[in-house]
Formats: structure tokens, sequence, C-alpha cells
């Protein structure tokens, strides 16, 4: 997915925010990565290794502006995690077998 998409997908789902020029830079999900320098995440959105998380953070943010993600009651799942496709591990019957002879 392109950050575009990432980011109407966020508004598709919560909604868009009370004030069109909230960013996501000022919202309190968008986290710098803890590894790579300028480069942002959504908490909301979540981080996986098969999809691009990367995120800009000077565009218009989503209904979740400034509510904290991991704060909501009932509890929720990352985005990524519903939007993104699942990757499979398919193991055979004879991978886990020890030969004896």
């Amino acid at each position: 997915m392109r950050k575009t998409e990432n980011v109407r997908s966020m508004q598709n789902v919560y909604g868009y925010p009370s004030s069109e020029v909230s960013s996501c830079h000022q919202c309190c999900n968008c986290q710098p990565y803890p590894n790579k320098n300028n480069q942002y995440c959504c908490i909301a959105y979540g981080i996986t290794n098969h999809v691009n998380c990367d995120w800009n953070p000077h565009q218009i943010g989503c209904g979740l502006h400034n509510k904290p993600f991991y704060g909501m009651m009932p509890k929720r799942r990352p985005l990524v995690e519903i939007v993104a496709p699942k990757r499979r591990i398919e193991m055979r019957d004879d991978d886990n077998q020890i030969t004896m002879f």
C-alpha cells in the first residue's frame, strides 16, 4: 500500500478529524520509529514487516486525532492487522520428521 492509501483507510474506518488543520504530526499516535531516523509510524495503523507502514506526519489526520489508541475501550487491533494480507507459512508433513535409518 502507498502512504496515501494508508491514510485513506484510516479515515474510512475512524472518520475525519474535527478540525481540517489537524495533521498527524500533532497527534499522540504518530510516533518516530525506534531505530530509524526521521521516519514515523502511526500506532493506530500498526507496524508490520510485509506492508509499508511509514507515515507522513504532515498529512491530514483521521478521527483518532489525539485520542490515545492503547487507551481506547474496548481494546482495538491495529488496522494493518485487518487490512494487510496475511502471510501464511505452510509446512509440509515431512519437514519435521526425523529419519532413523
